[in-house]
This record gives structure tokens, C-alpha cells and sequence, in this order.
């Protein structure tokens, strides 16, 4: 139970690194290592929780993931270069009867900030870090406490999760590693504001055994711990829906603890979960890469940008496939990066109308992305700014020629005619 409770753990980092290698396209191409490109993006979303009901300890937490993104910032030496961005919350209620602790801690206004080392021969992970910013409260104290930290890692050799090709049936071990952690001097201190103010009710023999561990992790700093092989199993390939769309996707089982989801057309992972203590539930929420053989980035839809809502305008765009292939166009209306209405297929390069009506009044940013007949899509083309006029009702209109009149009448008293 320990070891898939550790293998959930090791999940959970895949999950929030995002490092999962890319696929290749086509399968003719199955034993080449895939690649990524500067400013390719991947944003999740998803829960993880933590139960622990023993006789004398309860511990009940959960963590939100928001908008975690991943982003390849550079490609250089050998190496990618990605940078982790996203907000969580979370919170945790602690019971331990034996030293009669009793505790509720809710985490508020998280914010990760971090980087993330790949290597571009294997795609295994080699150094990474991680800053946290938040809020912590805390049912013992009387006032919110500030976190901040970083925690960086260093994986020697790097630590590689995929073996390609992947096909159904397919079974591999991930190689051993070993793991460097070290923590910066305000984490350090915000571990030990915290830990000081929950043992703050416990008796002196107590506080002098904490006071003790503290002594023993600054000293273990940096911590050394091996990562022990990981048994993968490719089980199947199936259509998976998430928040970014649906896709083909392979079903990797991990020891039988977790489930991954790999994309090869999103060069990534889409879903991941786990029912073991940690629960996982991980979903790609979007995207902007674009995998080889994929359309052109689509033209800025050219049209009105001044609009009346309740009329319809026509608006154009246009693109081209590598391969001459058929392509359909993506159009998002109201600027939340999702399709709206998806077009039929049209030849590659010719130019296509599409007519659209607003209803509501405000402001928006139109953007159209593009699928050949093969489902490989472009990224999303710069967007065209449209906002609504004000629209003038008939009883606005007699009210402005009553004040232009009486204004009118007014002047005429001030500054009578000269005869």
C-alpha cells in the first residue's frame, strides 16, 4: 500500500511538471523522438485529495489545481527550457487524539511560479523549481500567515517517464534515479512560523521534539532520496473527452495506481487520475500547440469592427495545409479560447465567409483556428478586436431633438435676432 501510495505521489509531480514527452505523428514515423516549440502552451485544471483515517489520526485535505500553465519559453543545448505558471487553494482538517491536536488550515490566493528542465534526447526531466505564494489560515492562529518559498529539484540521471514507440500492449520500467531536493531560507522560516504556532498548545516536552526535528531538516538539507522504478503498462488506445476537446489518447496504467492519458496529437498529456490516497483528477483544459503537418496558423479574420448587436456581418479568414489537404475553420466569437461553430471543409488557401450575429452588447475578440481531414489543428490566429455601437431607440431619439430644441429656444432668448 506504501509503494503505490509513493508511485501517486510521483504521478502527481508528472501531473503539475506537464512534462509529458511528446508522440510522434504517423506511425511511420513511431521509433523518432517528437519535439516541442517555443511558446507551445498546455493549461491544466483538476483536484487532488488526501484521506487518512487511522485510530488515534484523521487527516482529510484537498487541493484545487487552476489554470496551471506550461509554456516552452526556449530550446537551447540540448535542452527545453519551460516555465509553470497557475493558482491553487486548498485546505486540510487534522486530528491527532494522542496530543490532542485539532486543526483546520485553509490555503487561499495560491500562486505557483516555476521552470522546468527537459532533456530534448529522451524527454526525461533533469532540474526544475517551484516558487509558492498564498495565504495560510489557521485555526489556532489569530491572523493569516503569509507562505512564500521555493523548492528546487535536481534528478540525477534525469528522470525519464515515456518509452517510445508507444503501442497498445506495450510494458516498461521507468529508470531509477535519484532525487536532490532543497528549499530556499523563506520557506524554511515559514515551516517554522507554522509548525511554532500548532505546537504553541502543546506541552514543553513536545515543543522541545519539534524543535528538534526543525534542527534535523535544516541540517538534512539538501535531501537525497531515490526514485525507484515505476512499472508502465500501454493498455489500450480510446477516445477521451476533456475540457480542451476530445481526442485519441493512449491509457498508460502506473503499478495500478494511476491512470495517464496521452494525447499524441496535443504531444501531452490530457487526463490523469488515480482512486489510491492521493485521488487525482487532472484534465488539459487548453492548448496552442500545433503538431507537425498541421494547418497554418490562420489569417486575423478580416470584417466589421464596429457592430449593431441583433445584425448579422460577414467576416473572412483563410489558411494553408502542408499538404494540400481539405481544411475546416474553428471560430471562437467571444474570445474565451474555445470553438463556437466549426465550419464544413473547404481546399486548402481559399478564402472563407462566415456571417455571425451578436446579441448582447460589449466588447470581443474573434478568433478562427483550422482542422485538416486528418484532425490536426493550427494554432489560433491573432484575434480582430469588435465591439458594439451604441444603438439609439426611437424614444432616445425624440428626447435628443426636445433638448436640441429647447436649447435652441433658449439661445434665441439669451441672443436675440438684430432686426
Amino acid at each position: 500500500m506504501e509503494a503505490k501510495k509513493a508511485v501517486v505521489i510521483g504521478i502527481v509531480l508528472i501531473f503539475l511538471s506537464g512534462i509529458f514527452s511528446p508522440f510522434i505523428q504517423g506511425k511511420e514515423n513511431m521509433n523518432q523522438v517528437p519535439k516541442w516549440h517555443i511558446d507551445d502552451t498546455w493549461s491544466y485544471e483538476g483536484n487532488v485529495a488526501y484521506d487518512m483515517d487511522e485510530t488515534s489520526a484523521t487527516v482529510d485535505a484537498d487541493m484545487e489545481i487552476k489554470d496551471l500553465s506550461l509554456k516552452v519559453e526556449k530550446d537551447e543545448n540540448g535542452v527545453y527550457y519551460l516555465s509553470l505558471n497557475g493558482g491553487f487553494s486548498g485546505s486540510a482538517k487534522i486530528k491527532i487524539e494522542d496530543i490532542s491536536l485539532d486543526v483546520t488550515i485553509k490555503l487561499s490566493f495560491g500562486k505557483i511560479r516555476g521552470g522546468i528542465d527537459v532533456q530534448k534526447s529522451n524527454m526525461g526531466i533533469k532540474d526544475f523549481w517551484i516558487n509558492i505564494t498564498g495565504l495560510l489560515t489557521i485555526s489556532l492562529a489569530p491572523l493569516p500567515i503569509p507562505v512564500m518559498g521555493e523548492i528546487m529539484g535536481t534528478f540525477n540521471p534525469e528522470w525519464v517517464i515515456l518509452d517510445f514507440p508507444l503501442y497498445e500492449g506495450k510494458e516498461w520500467e521507468t529508470p531509477s534515479s535519484t532525487l536532490i531536493i532543497n528549499v530556499s531560507e523563506d520557506m524554511l522560516k515559514f515551516i517554522e512560523n507554522l509548525v511554532t504556532i500548532i505546537v504553541s498548545v502543546f506541552p514543553d516536552d513536545v515543543k522541545e521534539f519539534v524543535q528538534e526535528i526543525l534542527s534535523m531538516l535544516e541540517d538534512m538539507l539538501p535531501i537525497e532520496m531515490e526514485v525507484w522504478e515505476i512499472s508502465m503498462k500501454c493498455e489500450r488506445e480510446e477516445s477521451v473527452t476533456v475540457p480542451a476537446g476530445t481526442y485519441p489518447a493512449f491509457a498508460i496504467n502506473a503499478e495500478d495506481a494511476a491512470m495517464i492519458h496521452f494525447a499524441p496529437l496535443l504531444a501531452n498529456f490530457i487526463k490523469g487520475m488515480s482512486q489510491e490516497s492521493p485521488e487525482v483528477d487532472v484534465e488539459l483544459k487548453s492548448t496552442t500547440y500545433s503538431p507537425p503537418e498541421s494547418p497554418e496558423k490562420p489569417s486575423t479574420p478580416s470584417g466589421p469592427s464596429r457592430i449593431r448587436k441583433g445584425k448579422e456581418y460577414t467576416y473572412e479568414t483563410s489558411t494553408t495545409d502542408p499538404n494540400g489537404s481539405m481544411v475546416q475553420y474553428g471560430w471562437d466569437w467571444d474570445g474565451d479560447g474555445t470553438v463556437d461553430e466549426w465550419t464544413s471543409f473547404y481546399p486548402s488557401g481559399e478564402v472563407v465567409s462566415v456571417n455571425h450575429t451578436w446579441n448582447e452588447r460589449g466588447k470581443y475578440e474573434v478568433r478562427v483556428k483550422a482542422r485538416n481531414e486528418y484532425g490536426l489543428e493550427s494554432k489560433w490566429s491573432d484575434p480582430l478586436k469588435v465591439r458594439t455601437w451604441i444603438a439609439y431607440s426611437s424614444h432616445t431619439t425624440n428626447f435628443t431633438m426636445l433638448f436640441s430644441d429647447c436649447l435652441l429656444r433658449l439661445l434665441h432668448l439669451l441672443y436675440p435676432l438684430q432686426k
